[in-house]
């Protein structure tokens, strides 16, 4: 059954219009402190009993509650709770903003339902279904600009027009529509400006719900995995992953066979070495993990391996608890990542390549030989220029996308102010070599050069 998104449609649920009719009552007669109460047998048919108010209930503090207050007070929440996702259609897909109006942390402890939380949980609902009238007519406006750009003929742009919102409007949950809203353009336009066949569209637009309905499936009420795997679906830019690959990536990613040491050691003081270290076990993992099931990276398509990556990465990490993440937040924004920055555009960025540290370095004691023994175990051996230009290339990649990835990465499972970035800097580490045989180790490990180019 299609998600209406008028909030007027929404509210025919006949149990949550029982307690919108219950709060505005109260609320009308000055009692915002109303408590709602059914009993706790009548859960299953709320829709056609009466919410009256819960007499010698109060809000605040429980102490003196009884126990039969607490049951009665759990009965009616659960009955609410349930009313709100029938909404949206199933309690995973209860928009967050909605959530928040629930304050669903109060939920199980046996606290009162007010009317005027009710009420406010209602304009929430409105403000969402308002919402997302209006993003579908953005959508339709932002398509039609493209394929103008196109110089597509107007009939075309109209039909294209209703048929976005033919898409939108047959959404069943609230998930889809978000998800679908953000890739309606990658869905219906292409590359050139040019609209997809309908079949096309038509295919695309059920290879994302599939992928949707997987991930609720997999994710069993995980909201991280449900988080991560809804950020994914919407960067994979309008396609959608093979059946079973999202179970197979959401297994992986939770496995308990994956190495977190390095990644457990940070610190928000960390060294640049530590960072390395921690970065390329991520990097390690996924690798692994992709090797043990089979499915060869390297030849997915772009735009859909680089979302893979992510979503296996954060739940391989998520699991460590808000604490060591915030360590790991920190170190990733701190001055020794700055460092790691700076070291990265030395050798990136001068034509001498790694042995332009020989003139950074402060003092400028580490010579030629000093970094080949490093990087070839031999100080009278160079380095072969295919090596050095792999090295820079994996340690620019780290730099460049994996650093910043993580840090976005953190921020949204921790939610709030991000820290502070540690302002640029030209400062190299005092272990630049140790940093620099670290992804030498990596890249040999992982196959990037011949074996005969390392040396012993």
């Amino acid at each position: 059954m299609p998600l209406e998104v008028n909030s007027q449609n929404l509210f025919q649920n006949a149990q949550f219009r029982q307690f919108v009719d219950f709060a505005e009552t109260q609320i009308n007669a000055g009692k915002q402190r109303a408590v709602a109460r059914i009993d706790a047998g009548d859960i299953g048919e709320i829709a056609n009993r009466t919410i009256k108010p819960g007499s010698g209930d109060w809000v605040g503090i429980g102490a003196g509650r009884l126990a039969s207050q607490k049951r009665a007070n759990n009965a009616t929440r659960e009955a609410f709770r349930n009313a709100v996702a029938n909404m949206f259609g199933g309690e995973n897909h209860i928009p967050d903003s909605v959530k928040e109006a629930m304050k669903l942390e109060d939920y199980g402890k046996g606290k009162p339902l007010t009317a005027r939380r009710i009420l406010a949980v209602k304009t929430a609902v409105e403000s969402f279904a308002k919402a997302a009238k209006a993003d579908i007519e953005t959508s339709v406006e932002e398509v039609v600009q493209k394929l103008t750009s196109g110089r597509v003929q107007k009939e075309a742009k109209d039909a294209m027009g209703e048929k976005v919102r033919e898409i939108l409007g047959a959404c069943t949950n609230a998930t889809e529509l978000e998800v679908l809203t953000h890739c309606i353009e990658a869905i219906t336009v292409r590359g050139d400006a040019q609209p997809r066949s309908v079949e096309d569209i038509d295919k695309r637009g059920a290879g994302i719900k599939a992928n949707i309905k997987e991930l609720h499936e997999v994710a069993k009420g995980n909201q991280e995995i449900l988080k991560a795997g809804k950020f994914m679906i919407k960067s994979l830019n309008g396609k959608s992953l093979p059946p079973g690959q999202i179970a197979t990536l959401t297994a992986l990613g939770m496995s308990k066979d994956v190495q977190l040491d390095d990644v457990k050691r940070i610190k928000a003081s960390s060294g640049p070495v530590s960072i390395t270290r921690a970065l390329i076990q991520l990097e390690r993992n996924f690798r692994n993990a992709m090797k043990s099931s089979g499915i060869e990276y390297n030849k997915i398509d772009g735009e859909l391996a680089l979302p893979m990556k992510d979503f296996v990465t954060r739940l391989m990490i998520v699991g460590l608890g808000k604490g060591k993440l915030r360590d790991f937040q920190k170190a990733l924004a701190g001055k020794n990542e700055v460092k790691l920055c700076a070291l990265q555009g030395a050798i990136t960025h001068y034509s001498g390549g790694i042995y332009e540290l020989t003139d950074k370095d402060e003092g400028g004691d580490i010579g030629d030989e000093e970094i080949q023994e490093f990087i070839m175990g031999d100080r009278n051996k160079e380095i072969p220029k295919e090596l050095e230009e792999t090295i820079k290339e994996v340690f620019q990649k780290l730099i460049i996308r994996v650093i910043p990835t993580l840090g976005c990465m953190l921020d949204d499972i921790l939610g709030g102010v991000p820290p502070l970035a540690a302002p640029p800097s030209d400062e190299l580490p005092v272990n630049s070599l140790t940093v620099l045989e670290e992804i030498k180790d990596w890249v040999y490990e992982s196959g990037l050069v011949e074996p005969d180019l390392i040396g012993s």
